[in-house]
């Protein structure tokens, strides 16, 4: 949730979305909501965010996590188990050696 408005003018303060290209500008009593979970529990890289600083300016924000189902130590347990395995299998570089 915005609390404040950051001028256009200042070139700065936008709440950033890269793979989606989404730049957000902040308004007063705007908000932006998101998942950063599939719906299989797997993070869903595309929510990947960045608060950028304002340039001349002030940025005032107040962030809510909301969850929708349990989150428990056993699931973040299980999430970074699955996460090392990924990292563990050898993958490709997609580099070809030429003749």
């Amino acid at each position: 949730v915005f609390l404040n408005d950051v001028p256009a003018h200042d070139g700065g303060g936008f709440l950033h979305f890269p793979k989606l290209g989404l730049r957000v500008l902040p308004k007063a009593g705007s908000a932006v909501l998101w998942r950063n979970l599939r719906p299989s529990g797997e993070p869903d890289p595309d929510s990947l965010h960045e608060g950028e600083p304002p340039f001349a300016s002030e940025k005032l924000a107040m962030n809510v996590w909301v969850a929708d189902r349990p989150f428990t130590l056993a699931a973040i347990q299980a999430w970074r188990e699955r996460a090392q395995r990924e990292q563990a299998r050898p993958r490709s570089c997609g580099l070809v050696e030429l003749d």
